[in-house]
């Protein structure tokens, strides 16, 4: 393109604009990697895969953010000097194919390793009572949902924020499903839940791919 046109210099700064926004668009929504080659994010996992479980933080048990900061860290981990590095990590090992995340232990966030899936699996899909026991209204209403269509996005569930994060969690926590933070259309940040019957492992539909809209009831 002729650029000496005035009209043309316009539309050769417009594309540069368009690009320069895609570009920082990307680089905004791109995965985050730990610096150095990976070099903290591989030590982690070969930790992981001699552990089999690493907590996220923890100030008494193995976790991500203990070996990333070098020593148990207490309170807040944000707030460390390494708190960056330790969310790259952290985030780096939950997109890593080896790697399942649950909140497992003492109800925290744990990454497993693959070689302790099967046994995983066995618990979750093993539908014991204290499994079901004490859940609320609208964790049951979802669970519901969530054996029909296998998935659902929680910022597609019709309720109170707060009470659909609330029971998104304890079924997590009851090892019902598995869950993944997304990035929705909106840029804004949502998490999918899936059943135990589709296995750790299995290809997975591309994050942002709508599920089915439902209504749920739930208490007033």
């Amino acid at each position: 393109m002729d650029s000496s046109f005035p009209e043309n210099r316009a539309m050769t700064s417009r594309s540069v604009g368009r690009a320069n926004r895609r570009a920082t668009r990307d680089a905004a929504t791109r995965p985050s990697v730990p610096s150095g080659k990976y070099a903290d994010g591989e030590r982690v996992l070969r930790a992981l895969a001699r552990q089999g479980l690493l907590l996220l933080q923890d100030p008494r048990l193995p976790s991500v953010a203990g070996l990333v900061a070098g020593g148990p860290v207490h309170g807040s981990w944000w707030g460390h000097p390494k708190g960056q590095q330790i969310f790259r990590v952290s985030e780096w090992l939950a997109d890593h194919p080896e790697v399942l995340v649950n909140r497992l232990v003492s109800r925290k966030v744990t990454y497993v390793h693959r070689r302790l899936w099967p046994a995983i699996l066995a618990v979750a899909r093993a539908r014991e009572p204290w499994q079901t026991r004490g859940l609320s209204r609208m964790a049951r209403a979802i669970l519901t949902r969530l054996r029909r269509f296998g998935r659902l996005r929680t910022d597609r569930i019709a309720g109170p924020a707060r009470r659909v994060s609330g029971a998104a969690r304890e079924l997590e926590e009851s090892l019902l499903v598995h869950t993944e933070w997304i990035h929705t259309e909106r840029g804004a940040h949502a998490r999918m839940l899936e059943t135990c019957s589709e296995r750790p492992g299995a290809p997975r539909r591309r994050p942002g791919t709508p599920s089915p809209r439902w209504s749920a009831s739930w208490p007033g």
